[in-house]
């Protein structure tokens, strides 16, 4: 009889942020809806929080569950379906299409007991043939996406709008933010409540390479960057994003170095591309790039006269409307030390 490997929900709960806060009403909107309607997507911008807020949900209601399945979108979902574990999978040369043949047979059979989870569907409806199959199950079913399904019943998911649970949210990463609560509010509102982007700054301010007031003033280069990834990834072109990045890290590289804090900018806006689409690995080795140089001028910041001009530190990008959204760095003195 096929099964499911033995697995419990920690399986997908293990990147679950613990400094997860807020969203009550959120997930007890997610509920209701899946329990009305039984397939939800959950649409929003990039970095806005749904993946997290699904975990969330996982969490809270695991006791109504026998079974929770958690996959990201790889772009293909006969693939994706063929690629779960299951306790019959004892031939490893069998095609996908016999081993998706396979599981799709037993995933019909499921009930509302069941909750699928897939994370980060960003396609259209008509660029999946296997979406319809899957919409045919009998168990719950929710998508993670930014993109729209008009055909199909969606929930939104905006700002979070309560500014105690973004304070609460900062507060994990900067053990100040009760002492700097109303420069944190100033903070919060010049990112437009963006939840990454109060996360980033959170992280700055936590390694200590600017102060709240310092961070406040320069906060251009945040909303730039933030918007650049979010652009990109809203209007499904990634990889478009992700080269236009790295020709900017390597003009950075030309005219300044790949140690400076424009650099470790563009890495961070790379990490973030990466993570909406779920390459972790990739957004992984972005992070720990941008957070080693942040790390570095963080312990230097009381003997480089440097960190006193807030155009070293951060990139200010400054946005062309008359043709599109371009962004260029300030430039940099060029250290004639570090290759290309």
């Amino acid at each position: 009889m096929t099964d499911f490997k033995r697995r419990s929900y920690f399986v997908i709960l293990r990147f679950l942020l613990c400094h997860f806060c807020g969203r009550g009403r959120e997930i007890q909107q997610l509920h209701e809806l899946l329990s009305s309607k039984g397939k939800v997507f959950l649409q929003g911008i990039a970095g806005i929080g749904k993946s997290e807020l699904i975990k969330a949900y996982a969490e809270k209601f695991k006791k109504e569950y026998t079974k929770i399945i958690y996959f990201i979108y790889s772009g293909n979902l006969t693939k994706d379906i063929a690629n779960l574990d299951f306790a019959d999978d004892i031939n490893s040369n069998e095609s996908v299409k016999n081993r998706f043949s396979r599981h799709n047979n037993f995933l019909r059979r499921l009930k509302e007991d069941i909750l699928i989870i897939v994370d980060n569907f960003n396609t259209t409806a008509g660029k999946d043939e296997a979406l319809d199959v899957v919409m045919g199950y009998s168990c719950r079913i929710v998508f993670s996406t930014r993109c729209r399904f008009d055909d199909f019943f969606t929930m939104t998911l905006t700002e979070i709008n309560d500014t105690d649970d973004l304070i609460s949210m900062m507060g994990y990463f900067y053990s100040d933010a009760d002492e700097n609560r109303q420069c944190l509010e100033h903070i919060i509102l010049a990112v437009h409540r963006h939840t990454f982007a109060v996360e980033f700054s959170a992280l700055l301010l936590k390694i200590g390479l600017l102060g709240p007031n310092e961070l406040l003033n320069c906060h251009d280069s945040i909303i730039q960057v933030t918007n650049y990834a979010v652009l990109l990834c809203d209007i499904g072109k990634p990889e478009l994003g992700l080269s236009a990045l790295r020709k900017l890290s390597r003009t950075v590289n030309d005219t300044s170095s790949d140690e400076s804090t424009d650099y470790a900018v563009i890495q961070e806006a790379m990490g973030g591309i990466y993570l909406v689409i779920g390459n972790i690995a990739n957004a992984t080795s972005h992070f720990k790039k941008a957070l080693a140089i942040y790390e570095k001028f963080s312990e230097q910041k009381q003997n480089s006269p440097l960190i006193k001009n807030k155009n070293f530190l951060t990139c200010t990008f400054r946005q062309e409307s008359t043709s599109g959204n371009s962004f260029y760095p300030n430039k940099q003195n060029k250290n004639p030390h570090n290759e290309t």
